[in-house]
């Protein structure tokens, strides 16, 4: 799995334009921090609609497909990607910063330099704390058996 601090921020396609560069980051973060395909396939495109941008999109596990423009004149973009762990947190501040974007209170280029930063930024939680409330988790389910 790859930790936010090997991420590689210019991991990105030259020659796209900021909405589809914003579209790029957002089908990254959403797939690294858990939305599930279909889900993941839905928004994506129709964020692209929304923004002005035919978009096709395809996920696997460890692979993005991004199809961007009419089908006769289609820039392809294809992400090798590491699946990542359910964080709730990031998911909600990347459907805020989405939703800023869509709104039109943010240009695209201001989201995805915010979903970069926001998929740079430390995990919220350390590991001993998790452990701990695993561990408390564990402890109260001993109850019902």
């Amino acid at each position: 799995m790859v930790t936010p601090a090997e991420r590689t921020p210019d991991a990105v396609p030259s020659g796209l334009s900021d909405a589809e560069r914003f579209l790029v980051e957002l089908a990254r973060d959403l797939h690294r921090f858990g939305t599930p395909a279909h889900r993941l396939e839905e928004q994506v495109t129709r964020c692209g609609a929304r923004l002005g941008v035919p978009t096709t999109m395809f996920s696997l596990p460890t692979f993005l497909a991004l199809a961007f423009g009419p089908i006769d004149r289609q820039r392809v973009v294809n992400l090798r990607v590491d699946p990542g762990a359910i964080d709730l947190t990031r998911l909600h501040a990347i459907e805020s910063i989405q939703a800023r974007v869509l709104r039109g209170e943010t240009a695209p280029q201001v989201g995805a330099s915010a979903l970069r930063d926001l998929g740079a930024a430390p995990p919220t939680f350390n590991r001993w704390e998790i452990w701990v409330a695993y561990g408390l988790a564990g402890m109260a389910a001993t109850r019902f058996f």
